[in-house]
């Protein structure tokens, strides 16, 4: 499900892209509202998250094969069947037409009949796996739980669009761990987009502290909601969570990929968070983790924790 600033968000990329024609004011609120919305967007991935699978619903109700039907086809035959040409039809001799058009309809029918079977068909053999790996997935198989999470690409999607990875591993039958690649702090603007009580645009630079802010909640948002679309997904105890990022590797003078965050998240305290409400840099303190994080330094590479 699309959340409602992913939605907005790209309504009002789509306004901005029409601003030719706005005031001067409209424009400057439009770029205020985008900044915002993107803002908010960037630190609330956590509240949402797709929908629990319940893997039992699945394994007690097989999918029925779906069988050929001829329904568009026979209406089709039927329309043709029952066609008697009007008074108009015979004086403008335009019945061998209207015939000819029947039958092409019958033709066109049966084609929709073949293209519902096979729509039909792919959505049996989607859900003939899910019945197939349900029983794997209850009883906690290792393989069974690794291959749900191709089932169900859509629930890391919005992570990706933003421009993280993410990778996902079974570790035992209660444990999956994840390693969660995010962008850099260029993900948060530079600089602060307001308006002035004149209405014009004012755009100065955001102060270090505070974009750095913004990047923690960034990062520990995108790594709830990673989570719960993991618990959602496979019934596991806990998620073994490690955080990547672009860091200056001074030994070598390169960005390269380092550890930034890394925390251990048990499903019974995951359970009890108000995902709503919480702040999401706050959040783990309510879990065990390893973060190296100063408001003018930002994030620093640490040593993940192991099970």
């Amino acid at each position: 499900m699309e959340r409602e600033q992913r939605r907005r968000q790209r309504e009002l990329e789509r306004q901005r892209k029409e601003a030719e024609w706005l005031t001067e004011l409209a424009r400057a609120e439009l770029e205020v509202a985008e900044y915002e919305n993107y803002i908010e967007l960037l630190q609330t991935l956590h509240k949402e998250c797709s929908e629990s699978v319940d893997w039992e619903k699945i394994e007690a109700d097989p999918p029925a094969k779906p069988v050929s039907s001829s329904q568009f086809a026979e209406l089709a035959e039927a329309e043709l069947k029952n066609y008697k040409p009007s008074f108009f039809d015979r004086i403008l001799r335009r019945t061998e037409k209207k015939v000819h058009q029947l039958e092409k309809q019958i033709l066109e029918a049966s084609e929709k009949d073949r293209e519902a079977f096979t729509l039909a068909e792919q959505g049996y053999k989607e859900k003939i796996l899910e019945w197939k790996l349900a029983k794997g997935v209850l009883k906690k198989e290792k393989s069974k739980m690794q291959s749900a999470f191709k089932l169900f690409p859509s629930a890391f999607s919005e992570l990706e669009g933003l421009g993280s990875r993410v990778e996902l591993s079974v570790l035992s039958r209660d444990s999956v761990q994840v390693n969660l690649y995010v962008r850099t702090s260029d993900i948060v603007p530079k600089e602060k987009k307001s308006l002035l009580k004149s209405g014009k645009l004012s755009t100065r630079p955001l102060p270090l502290s505070i974009r750095n802010q913004v990047y923690q909640d960034y990062v520990c948002s995108a790594s709830l909601r990673v989570v719960r679309e993991v618990l959602a997904i496979v019934p596991v105890a806990a998620v073994l969570l490690t955080v990547y990022c672009k860091l200056l590797n001074t030994k070598t003078g390169h960005l390269e990929d380092q550890p930034i965050l890394s925390s251990l998240l048990p499903r019974q305290t995951m359970e009890t968070l108000n995902f709503e409400m919480l702040d999401p840099s706050d959040a783990f303190e309510n879990f065990t983790h390893q973060v190296n994080f100063k408001k003018l330094g930002g994030f620093s590479p640490i040593t993940p924790i192991k099970i």
